[in-house]
């Protein structure tokens, strides 16, 4: 059962598009792409998913200025947008490979998480999201009782 969203073969196609784009780079290019797609990892134990989301470059006292979370019983919308750094007087760009631009990403799990408890934390460019499952779902161990 898989939690993440599935991409159509266009989407797939627009992906393998931005690439190739971002591997053709030559110095000069100004790297000004508005298609910004952060890695993400989700991990899975008994009681919570953990998702980590690359956002290198993102200063942590601007996070909740540049990054969105919206939580419901059965999914997670990360949105957000990332900027180039502004260059300093006589910089120019002769090289940049830095993705930048609006980004959304949308998880859905299957058991449900209670959303009530999600936690956030940017640490070292890394966003982290811990995820509780939904108490229903969750294995719990019964002590049995002897008289």
């Amino acid at each position: 059962m898989s939690i993440l969203k599935w991409t159509t073969p266009i989407e797939e196609m627009n992906l393998l598009r931005r690439e190739l784009e971002g591997f053709l780079n030559t110095p000069g290019y100004s790297g000004n792409s508005s298609d910004f797609n952060p890695p993400v990892e989700v991990v899975e134990t008994e009681t919570h998913y953990q998702v980590r989301i690359l956002l290198p470059g993102l200063p942590a006292d601007q996070i909740s200025e540049h990054v969105h979370l919206d939580a419901t019983p059965k999914t997670l919308a990360v949105s957000g947008e990332m900027h180039p750094r502004e260059l300093q007087p006589g910089e120019k760009v002769l090289v940049n490979q830095f993705r930048h631009g609006q980004f959304f990403k949308q998880l859905s799990f299957p058991d449900g998480v209670d959303h009530e408890r999600i936690e956030a934390a940017y640490k070292n460019g890394v966003l982290e999201i811990s995820l509780p499952k939904a108490l229903a779902v969750q294995k719990r161990s019964i002590q049995i009782q002897t008289s």
